[in-house]
């Protein structure tokens, strides 16, 4: 990063996590992993930065690297819906069927712990 000295650390943070979501986006997933391990180092359990390097591993292909990368999100921080949310979707889409059960219980657990927002999408597929 450009500069990078003169920014804050909650700016430098920022900016490293918007260059791994735009380096997703690009499919440079080499990039993006190396700006949100940047950001992990200085806070190991960064929720976003978890939440994000999971995006990236289940894109280039590591479902199995995901899942647990969203499990140590959820296990460090227990009150962020949305990795919950996210392993609920991970899982019906690698383990289909035979994953709703767990699906549906990361599910609830985001809504009824972390008091997150219906998901329309969620909501549908564990009817």
């Amino acid at each position: 990063l450009q500069g990078q000295s003169d920014l804050s650390p909650a700016e430098r943070r920022r900016d490293l996590l918007l260059n791994a979501r735009n380096a997703l986006q690009r499919k440079a997933y080499g990039a993006a992993l190396e700006d949100v391990n940047q950001v992990l180092k200085e806070k190991p359990n960064d929720a976003a930065a978890l939440n994000l390097r999971a995006m990236v591993e289940k894109a280039s292909g590591d479902a199995e690297a995901a899942e647990q990368t969203l499990t140590q999100l959820i296990r460090t921080n227990p009150t962020v819906y949305y990795g919950f949310y996210n392993l609920a979707k991970l899982i019906l889409e690698t383990r289909g069927e035979s994953g709703r059960q767990a699906a549906r219980r990361y599910y609830l657990s985001g809504r009824e712990s972390c008091g997150g927002p219906v998901d329309a999408f969620l909501e549908e597929k564990l009817k």
